[in-house]
């Protein structure tokens, strides 16, 4: 088995809500057998999921500070503890991801979550993400739900890309994630040993998500990142012609096309936590929403990326009109 990205494995960011509710149910031990962490992509919900699991299978209570030294925490991040399972989009015979989970390993999980816990306590699944799972997984997945073996804790993940059934999520408990503060976001990247002043200016690229701005490493995705910010932000207004030449440019590289969205959703979120009444507030934060949730269809469905610009260009185009009037 491979091992988990150590980035993926650390303590929790922010999320103080969310930490609160996780925590009070270890301590109470009223456990739901199903949770579903939601928000966008790049804000913790994995890591969160991961300290969530550490902590009840090594029975830890009072934190989710789990260190990557301890037994649990080792055996975790090399994808060898007989008690965990780890749900994500597999790998072709080439090393590219493919598109869907597929309802394979939903059937596998099934058969999991069927024997004893080899250690004795709790059998945990996390499915990153239930976005990415075909409307046969989620059936398959709803059976579980609906009767859980005893001692079974399945956690979603959703970025909210796409509509989860309501029989799902009526069955699971949900919590909500929301991007990270500028200072959380700082936080997140220098504790992956970068310096703050190399860490503000990789989250710029991407608020309130760290794990995203992470992934903008080369120095295409910075100058295709650069470029659309500096398109989406000139005085005189935004010129959609250089943001179309930009956006156009940059599809030829799936990196420097992820970086120049995320650059694009950056300006979004931008405008609209600077908006000078709550009407254009709403409108920019829906936009940053949207095209967030563009951006990963694109990806996720190898969908037309000529398309998608034109889809983004006429979002920003409609905002822009309904809050200038």
């Amino acid at each position: 088995m491979s091992e988990i990205d150590i980035a993926s494995f650390g303590p929790v960011i922010g999320h103080d809500d969310a930490q609160a509710e996780i925590l009070e149910a270890l301590r109470s031990g009223r456990m739901h057998h199903g949770w579903m962490f939601t928000g966008p992509r790049g804000i913790g919900k994995f890591r969160t999921a991961m300290q969530f699991a550490a902590a009840l299978l090594s029975g830890e209570t009072g934190t989710l500070d789990i260190d990557e030294a301890n037994h649990t925490a080792h055996l975790m991040l090399n994808n060898s503890h007989p008690d965990l399972r780890i749900v994500q989009r597999p790998f072709d015979d080439k090393g590219k991801q493919k598109a869907e989970i597929p309802v394979a390993s939903i059937r596998d999980l099934i058969k999991f979550f069927s024997l004893r816990p080899a250690m004795g306590g709790w059998r945990i699944a996390i499915i990153d993400a239930l976005d990415e799972m075909n409307r046969n997984g989620e059936n398959a997945l709803l059976k579980t739900l609906e009767e859980p073996p005893a001692q079974c804790l399945i956690i979603l993940i959703v970025h909210g890309e796409a509509q989860v059934l309501p029989t799902i999520k009526s069955r699971c408990r949900n919590l909500r994630f929301n991007p990270l503060s500028e200072a959380e976001g700082v936080t997140a990247l220098v504790n992956t040993g970068m310096l703050e002043a190399d860490a503000k200016d990789t989250l710029s690229y991407a608020p309130g998500r760290p794990g995203i701005a992470m992934k903008l490493k080369s120095s295409d995705a910075r100058t295709a990142a650069r470029s659309a910010r500096s398109a989406a932000s000139k005085p005189s207004g935004i010129d959609f012609r250089q943001l179309s030449e930009v956006l156009t440019s940059a599809a030829k590289s799936p990196e420097a096309f992820d970086a120049a969205f995320s650059s694009l959703c950056a300006v979004a979120y931008k405008s609209a936590k600077n908006a000078d009444d709550a009407l254009s507030a709403g409108a920019w934060a829906q936009t940053h929403e949207n095209l967030i949730a563009l951006a990963a269809e694109t990806k996720a469905l190898n969908q037309d990326k000529s398309q998608a610009v034109a889809n983004a260009i006429t979002q920003i185009q409609r905002t822009g009109r309904l809050v200038s009037r």
